[in-house]
């Protein structure tokens, strides 16, 4: 520790690692601290200002609480402190689960909770951090379900630093892969102790020595090996191994002795942040200390609110939820940015000062403007907040100097017709991911014709991202049927127009769709619409089951049974 350090400033809440940094000491050395007063804290766990403010009298430092920190209070009392320690609890351990796709993550999750997440996943890859609590014989444990998929990277990264322990999903049919490697980093870097579950020991191709092997080129030896790294081979699909791989993740969390205080205000930090359209926003929480109830007066970097209603992780109402637990809660401002830690005012009147949170603006335009036409312009809508720098970075990664992507939008929530307007004026496409369209924005993409395409899978998306960019390259936008009509009457007006009367047996057709007139399965015409008539009125679209009256540019020669193709072109 530096010889100048004499006193800092903490928040209300921080993570040992983080009272580390800010006392210049080594972290291993402020942990051996607090075991010498017979705590266990892991680097990552939170711990409040008073405790902070005690450890610091053993380095002869100072403390002042983080002038504007939301729970402002002083502390004064010696044995106010003392008091907090002896209520510590035990908590149960936040673990998360980690690497590539498709190695099984979401099976393993799947076979503790004896539910099927992995049918309800999109594509079987998990899309967002999802948390559970599982129990095992009479202990529980909280578990982060972080994607495999390359394009969550960041989201992998926000699981590491909320987790206590860090499971390590590899198959042995596949060894390690790349995000398995990255995987690793993040655990590193964060300190945290690993237990490694080979997984699909079922496979004919199972090669467990070979991923052993694999493990140690990336520093991470198993205890058979001479390392400290618990290895358990399972198969998620059947249950082998499971209770082996559960009472590891016990045995290390006793080493760690987790604890917590249930007995005072809330803290902890969400890990996910959207907005139903039925419930207003939704935001998901892991509480590191004390007992969230209903009613209690939240604050957070860029939001606060009063919490109407909490869910658990079963979709069932509760009232409270303990250290270590996870949570769904309604009541909040506005959506949360993902990873932010929550506080829990001590009165309403508190909540007061924090009304002029800055707010990001509804439109915050990510623009990188290009001059060229084989620009790619898009408006991209997520239905998850924590999928959305993913998502940006994932789009943006495609970009090339031939075909430059630029994001004119990007945020998360419904698409609504602000979107459908700005994607209208920049001539944009709406890309939409796990989220959904507004009954008024549909109305407005119809009459607009303005291109929107919604995926559940992240590879999807970004395979048509890639459909896009190539027909840019051969500079070929595709052909695309929208309706077909027949024409079921001719009626003549003056100048020797002929009116076709029609009907729409299938799709649309659109005052703006260029047409081909069939005849007897041969192409007769192709050209512009001048008129779209339903009865009387000039109208932009006719649908499938409509009649109406149609005036082509340069055409009058219709026969009965003519065939109508409406066409358009697009970008697929």
């Amino acid at each position: 520790m530096s010889k100048e350090l004499t006193s800092i400033e903490v928040p209300q809440s921080l993570t040992v690692k983080e009272l580390a940094v800010l006392l210049d000491v080594d972290p291993i050395e402020l942990v051996k601290q607090f075991m010498r007063r017979g705590l266990m804290y892991s680097l990552n766990q939170y711990i409040d200002f008073e405790i902070a403010a005690k450890m610091a009298e053993e380095f002869s430092v100072k403390t002042y609480l983080k002038s504007g920190d939301p729970l402002t209070k002083k502390i004064d009392d010696s044995d106010e402190n003392s008091k907090n320690l002896q209520e510590l609890e035990t908590r149960p351990p936040v673990i998360a689960i980690f690497g590539h796709v498709d190695h099984g993550k979401t099976t393993l999750l799947d076979y503790i909770r004896k539910s099927r997440i992995t049918e309800v996943e999109a594509g079987g890859i998990t899309q967002k951090i999802g948390a559970y609590q599982c129990e095992y014989k009479e202990s529980v444990i909280t578990v982060l379900d972080t994607p495999g998929h390359y394009a969550f990277s960041e989201m992998r990264s926000r699981g590491a630093k909320h987790t206590d322990i860090a499971v390590l999903v590899v198959a042995a049919d596949d060894g390690v892969m790349p995000q398995t490697i990255e995987a690793i980093s993040h655990i590193k870097g964060e300190n945290l102790p690993i237990v490694v579950a080979i997984n699909k020991i079922d496979r004919p191709q199972a090669d467990i020595d070979k991923v052993k092997r694999q493990l140690v080129d990336q520093d991470v030896v198993i205890e058979e090996w001479g390392g400290d790294v618990m290895a358990v081979p399972i198969s998620a699909l059947n249950g082998d191994g499971i209770d082996t791989l559960m009472e590891s993740i016990l045995v290390l969390a006793e080493v760690l002795e987790l604890r917590a205080n249930p007995n005072k205000k809330a803290n902890g930090v969400v890990i996910e942040g959207t907005v139903d359209k039925r419930r207003g926003v939704i935001a998901s929480l892991i509480i590191h200390d004390g007992t969230l109830k209903v009613g209690d007066q939240l604050v957070l970097d860029n939001t606060y609110g009063k919490i109407r209603a909490m869910t658990s992780d079963r979709a069932k109402n509760i009232d409270k939820v303990l250290p270590g637990g996870v949570v769904e809660v309604l009541g909040l401002n506005s959506v949360p940015e993902v990873g932010v830690v929550f506080e829990v005012m001590e009165s309403n009147e508190n909540s007061k000062n924090f009304k002029k949170i800055s707010q990001e603006s509804k439109h915050n335009m990510v623009a990188s403007f290009v001059d060229t036409d084989k620009v790619i312009k898009l408006v991209v809508k997520a239905g998850l907040r924590g999928s959305v720098d993913s998502l940006k970075d994932s789009i943006s990664a495609k970009s090339t100097d031939e075909v430059p992507i630029e994001i004119i939008y990007v945020s998360s929530g419904s698409v609504n017709e602000s979107d459908v307007l700005l994607a209208e004026t920049s001539n944009a496409i709406i890309l939409g991911f796990n989220t959904y369209v507004e009954s008024g924005a549909q109305l407005l993409i119809t009459k607009k014709k303005i291109n929107v395409q919604s995926y559940d899978v992240i590879y999807e998306l970004l395979e048509y991202i890639d459909k896009v960019i190539e027909s840019q390259q051969n500079d070929e936008p595709e052909d695309v049927i929208e309706g077909v009509a027949e024409v079921r009457a001719l009626f003549q007006i003056k100048n020797r127009t002929t009116i076709a009367g029609l009907y729409v047996r299938d799709g649309f057709i659109t005052r703006k769709s260029y047409v081909r007139v069939i005849r007897q399965d041969k192409e007769i015409f192709r050209g512009k619409i001048n008129s779209l008539k339903h009865f009387q009125n000039d109208v932009g679209q006719l649908n499938a089951g409509l009649e109406g009256g149609l005036v082509l540019d340069g055409f009058n020669e219709y026969v009965e049974g003519d065939f109508i193709e409406a066409h358009s072109q697009v970008l697929k």
